[in-house]
């Protein structure tokens, strides 16, 4: 597979639920991307392309067809929650996310990137932290047995959702722990992308391209370009940081009732990326 590569295009395989991984993979070669993401979150409208069940065989045959197909893969993201209150769901969960890492090693991928969860009811915020810092520490020390960096990314309405709850895990958890920057649960939180980034000093490995506009009460992620996050800016400022990894489409806008066409959807996305890139080369 690719090594990392400067600016190298990814999708995320959330854009692809209900067609199959290789469809998936066959796609996105033909249209010249550098990279997949791989998705093992469930979500409330999408089923995910790859879990941690994936058998052995599987694992080497989908090595085989990515090389096959000179496609790389940028991430994997292995979205679980660590704040479940039921102490049971709550290690189910870590175990999930323990599976995804190990499938990051096994088809020689650097990241895997995981989300704090939102707090309960009835639970404590300050519980909420130790249990969120305490499975990242475990995370943490697997990811680093297999080679594999784990990176934390804000999301709307959960415990860690902007900058300052960003760069408050971040001080809690230490230099182990790196971040997948998504701008659009930054916007839909008042915050600035482009400064964040700069405030982030080299913790950046994996970038989610999505658009969002809104607030926390009601807030929408449509395609790319249409929404309030300033790409401009958010490119620049990478640029202007040293980013080097690749920057991943996630396309999560047909839950909101946008197009759903993935082909199309992958092939418009990729316009996008490539002007924007250009544009600011």
């Amino acid at each position: 597979m690719r090594s990392v590569k400067n600016n190298g295009i990814s999708f995320h395989t959330v854009g692809f639920h209900g067609y199959s991984l290789d469809f998936a993979i066959r796609v996105l070669a033909d249209l010249g991307y550098d990279a997949v993401e791989l998705g093992a979150e469930v979500l409330p409208w999408a089923a995910p392309l790859v879990t941690p069940d994936m058998p052995s065989l599987e694992r080497v045959r989908l090595r085989k067809l990515l090389q096959q197909e000179h496609l790389a893969v940028s991430s994997v993201a292995a979205h679980r929650s660590f704040l479940a209150a039921d102490a049971e769901k709550r290690r189910r969960d870590l175990q999930y996310m323990m599976g995804c890492i190990e499938l990051a090693s096994d088809l020689e991928v650097g990241i895997a990137h995981v989300i704090s969860g939102s707090v309960p009811p009835g639970v404590s915020e300050r519980l909420a932290w130790e249990w969120l810092t305490d499975g990242l520490f475990r995370c943490i020390e697997r990811g680093e047995s297999l080679g594999v960096k784990i990176a934390i990314e804000p999301v709307a309405c959960m415990l860690v959702h902007d900058t300052k709850t960003l760069m408050k895990v971040l001080d809690e958890v230490g230099d182990a722990l790196a971040v997948n920057f998504d701008p659009s649960h930054l916007v839909v939180h008042g915050d600035d992308p482009a400064s964040a980034v700069m405030n982030l000093s080299g913790r950046i490995v994996h970038v989610h391209l999505k658009d969002a506009r809104g607030t926390p009460e009601r807030y929408e992620f449509p395609p790319l370009g249409t929404g309030a996050v300033d790409f401009g800016g958010v490119v620049s400022a990478l640029a202007r940081a040293g980013y080097q990894g690749y920057v991943s489409v996630e396309y999560e806008a047909d839950a909101f009732g946008y197009p759903r066409d993935p082909v199309q959807v992958a092939r418009e996305s990729k316009q996008f990326v490539e002007a924007l890139l250009k544009r600011l080369s």
